[in-house]
């Protein structure tokens, strides 16, 4: 079909300067001719512009919740459908998101249109967008199919979280995966199921920013679970918050840790724990801030922990044989204890830097166990408020540790006359 002809009025063309009836008469000419004469035009181009569309190769909806509830798009002709070729894209008018058509046998796409469409979401600017896989973000709606969909769709791309709730029971990830959301106070997970908030064993080069993971232990009731569970090398993690999170009271299992970056196979190298805030739910039998198992060469930096409470309280924490890392910057409130070095046998934490650790109503500041040539410099404790769960120190080294050093330490409280053991 070719285009069709657009004809011009040859009227006279109604003017402000026209008397009111010279003006009136001219108006109603022109309504008339384009009654008459253009209006079959129209249908003619609106034919021609939807044939076109397919050569073109795309379709365009007003947002993604339209993309999703479409029963229009189809594979085939069929009364009523209109036929979207493989490869071809679905763009929204709203959100400026893009889909390509996969094949009809396909199994990997990312959403699946109410017709029967199968999409591929494709990356923009700021990568693939979780809204883009039906995520609603209202703090109501279950929007793990989309978060799921959205977890496996980043695997070698951005991901970017927009402003919002995501009610989401946890999930798994694998790989390499790089997700943003606009903001830790912002972007938010709230699990809607049991489980550890976001878990990786193969988590080379991840990476996630600005987001708030609340594990809902509050409202799920009796509900364990870490907020990150990783193991691998050059893991960041950066603007976080973890809230609300601990093991389960009924039988003392399913983590209660914030961020926990374990080792799997071989010792987690290059990792990185920054500006990022962990609350516990201080009714939970265990609380742990973060914690780095056997890592190589991590870092740690202004972090902060309020309410570790519970069983060990420990806010932020080197386990079994972590070496060579740096920490600095670290603050502590309403804790047992706000720095320490454990291990669940054998040797502990050893060669590893602490620089500025500040914590109030914390019972002891510093506490290592079987863990050898560390250093502690810059440490302010004011245990005034603690609640005395642990004997109250500024510094505790253990009977097994040996070669430790602290420097520029300043106890301020009810019990800082045994500042140092």
């Amino acid at each position: 079909m070719t285009a069709p002809v657009i004809r011009q009025f040859v009227g006279t063309i109604p003017d402000k300067g026209q008397a009111q009836a010279v003006f009136d008469t001219n108006v109603d000419a022109f309504l008339d001719w384009q009654a008459l004469q253009f209006a079959p035009d129209l249908v003619a181009f609106g034919a021609w512009a939807s044939s076109i569309r397919e050569t073109i190769g795309f379709t365009r909806l007003y947002d993604a919740a339209s993309v999703l509830a479409d029963s229009t798009m189809a594979y085939s002709a069929a009364p009523g459908k209109t036929v979207v070729p493989i490869g071809s894209y679905v763009l929204t008018d709203k959100e400026g998101f893009s889909y390509q058509v996969a094949a009809s046998i396909a199994t990997d796409q990312h959403v699946t249109t109410a017709g029967g469409v199968k999409l591929y979401v494709q990356a923009g600017a700021n990568g693939v967008d979780l809204l883009a896989f039906g995520a609603i973000g209202n703090g109501v709606a279950n929007d793990t199919a989309a978060v799921v969909n959205f977890a496996s769709a980043i695997a070698n791309t951005l991901g970017s979280i927009t402003a919002g709730i995501y009610r989401t029971s946890a999930f798994v990830t694998s790989g390499r995966r790089f997700f943003s959301g606009v903001g830790s106070g912002i972007a938010k997970f709230l699990r809607n199921g049991t489980g550890t908030g976001i878990t990786n064993t193969t988590a080379d080069d991840f990476r996630v920013t600005g987001i708030t993971i609340d594990m809902n232990r509050t409202g799920l009731g009796d509900v364990g679970g870490h907020g990150f569970s990783l193991s691998g090398d050059r893991i960041v993690i950066d603007d976080v918050v973890v809230m609300d999170y601990g093991p389960r009271i009924s039988d003392s299992g399913g983590g209660g840790t914030g961020v926990l970056i374990k080792d799997t196979v071989g010792r987690p190298q290059n990792v990185r724990l920054s500006n990022s805030r962990m609350y516990p739910d201080s009714a939970s039998p265990i609380n742990i801030g973060w914690l780095f198992s056997n890592t190589d060469f991590g870092v740690a930096y202004a972090n902060f922990v309020d309410g570790a409470l519970s069983g060990i309280g420990y806010a932020h924490e080197l386990k079994n044989d972590a070496r060579h890392n740096l920490m600095w910057g670290l603050g502590t409130e309403n804790s047992n204890v706000a720095v320490a070095f454990g291990q669940e046998g054998g040797d502990g934490a050893d060669y590893n830097l602490v620089f500025g650790s500040v914590s109030s109503a914390v019972d002891k500041a510093v506490l290592i166990g079987q863990a050898d040539c560390n250093l502690f410099v810059g440490i302010l404790h004011n245990d005034t408020g603690s609640l005395v769960n642990e004997v109250v120190r500024a510094i505790d080294f253990s009977t097994g540790s040996d070669k430790n050093a602290a420097f520029a330490v300043s106890h301020h409280g009810v019990a800082n006359t045994h500042s140092v053991e």
